[in-house]
């Protein structure tokens, strides 16, 4: 009893000790955004490291090269001061015999990320739910079953899967499963119009008039949604062109970077989406929770931040129309 409590304590120790370390420095890097996403990999890393030590001494080794992977903004990295939880474990092995140890490491990363301020996602997209942990052919059977089931939820899936991006062990275990899922994309026209089909419209970031919209009532009144009403136009966009085109990068920069060859409509959009970014950042020292991170006082936006706001919003528009158009169109044929 007296040896469970020590551990326990000493278990509480070391998330202190991490939380401690990077709390300061992310909030010193307000601002920029890539030095917030540097921090975050650090305390995510410490934290699955922590989380293999503990189910070690419980479970023992690893029976298989394994490779734990992070999703949404954590994949892309794009985390503002506050994130949740996006991640999924994929195995050498098979489900029959090794998915509860990787299970077990699942739930183990899930309570120590959450003890060190990231909430747990509410649509349980995380390496403790056996959807988002699986041996690699269970992973890639996993996949087929999505496409074939031809659902708004199953594509979204499939879609949360390519903004996976490993932190810890095997990258090519999880190339694997994307490179698939890249064949299955080439093989079927009918697949690439479905997801954008899925890629649905998001909050419109201006009216009619070209004017900012904003919360009305609520906690966030008086904010902008910077998140669905600015940003997510161009990470959906991207998102959707790096699929056809077999694209493993995950930052939505990078991937603007690799494709502004081939899709003349990319021009000028690396910027922009740099400096929604960069503005979102700026508010980090009045951000106090997961929620907060995704509006932006209108209030305290300069006249040249506004207008820079707006042009986003439209360019952002505009690039989900093409990106989508492209994915409709036959053009895969083609090349362009």
């Amino acid at each position: 009893m007296s040896s469970s409590l020590d551990n326990g304590e000493k278990e509480l120790r070391s998330y202190e000790n991490i939380r401690q370390k990077y709390e300061k420095y992310l909030l010193e890097a307000a601002g920029d955004y890539r030095k917030q996403n540097v921090i975050h990999e650090k305390v995510i890393t410490e934290a699955v490291q922590l989380a293999i030590e503990h189910t070690r001494e419980e479970w023992g080794t690893p029976p298989s090269p394994f490779a734990f992977f992070v999703m949404g903004s954590a994949g892309r990295n794009e985390q503002a001061l506050w994130s949740d939880q996006d991640h999924g474990i994929v195995f050498q092995g098979s489900d029959r015999h090794e998915q509860d140890y990787f299970l077990t490491l699942g739930i183990k990363i899930e309570g120590v990320m959450s003890r060190l301020g990231y909430p747990r996602c509410e649509g349980k997209v995380m390496a403790s739910s056996p959807r988002w942990c699986h041996g690699i052919n269970e992973w890639i059977e996993q996949v087929d079953r999505w496409i074939k089931d031809d659902k708004w939820s199953t594509l979204r899936h499939l879609l949360t899967l390519m903004d996976a991006r490993v932190v810890i062990g095997s990258e090519d275990l999880l190339k694997k499963v994307k490179k698939h899922a890249f064949i299955k994309g080439k093989q079927s026209i009918y697949l690439l119009k479905r997801l954008a089909e899925n890629a649905k419209m998001f909050q419109p970031g201006t009216n009619l008039f070209g004017q900012l919209i904003y919360e009305r009532t609520g906690q966030f009144t008086g904010a902008i949604p910077i998140k669905n009403a600015v940003l997510f136009p161009y990470v959906h966009a991207l998102k959707l062109l790096s699929f056809k085109r077999s694209i493993y990068e995950t930052e939505t920069i990078e991937r603007m970077r690799l494709l502004s060859n081939d899709y003349s409509f990319l021009a000028h959009k690396r910027k922009l989406f740099i400096d929604m970014l960069e503005l979102r950042s700026s508010f980090s020292k009045q951000q106090h929770s997961y929620q907060d991170v995704h509006y932006v006082p209108i209030s305290q936006l300069s006249k040249g931040e506004r207008k820079r706001v707006k042009e986003a919003v439209k360019e952002g528009k505009e690039l989900l129309h093409h990106a989508k158009s492209t994915l409709w169109s036959n053009e895969e044929k083609r090349g362009r």
